[in-house]
């Protein structure tokens, strides 16, 4: 009896050892795998932080940053005042230059009034 004991325990020990076995197989082949994809995940998050870094690159060379833009347009709004200025001063000329026609008309007419020419009175 103790010998069919020992052999019945001794061939569940050896089920349990191989199912131990193939089990310690499967968390192997389980943790070998999650090591290649923390790899591939590794070598992707390489690949995007170079291209973020690319892109940092790329919007410092093409955008101005806000002390830049402040100034250009501190810059622009004074040149902006000068033009206006300079339209205003247009404007009070050609409001001279329409009035012309009229002020040589009185000149042409106290001219010939002077000189003792015909008078329109």
């Amino acid at each position: 009896m103790e010998q069919i004991l020992t052999i019945a325990l001794s061939a569940a020990a050896t089920l349990i050892s191989v199912l131990i076995l193939f089990n310690l197989r499967s968390l192997k082949d389980d943790v070998k795998k999650n090591g290649e994809k923390t790899d591939k995940h590794g070598e992707d998050i390489r690949q995007l932080e170079q291209r973020m870094a690319a892109c940092k690159v790329d919007c410092t060379r093409t955008n101005v940053s806000k002390e830049d833009w402040v100034r250009s347009e501190g810059f622009t709004r004074g040149e902006l005042k000068g033009v206006f200025n300079l339209l205003s001063l247009i404007k009070g000329e050609l409001a001279i230059a329409n009035k012309l026609p009229e002020i040589i008309s009185s000149v042409v007419t106290a001219t010939i009034k002077q000189c003792g020419g015909p008078s329109n009175d």
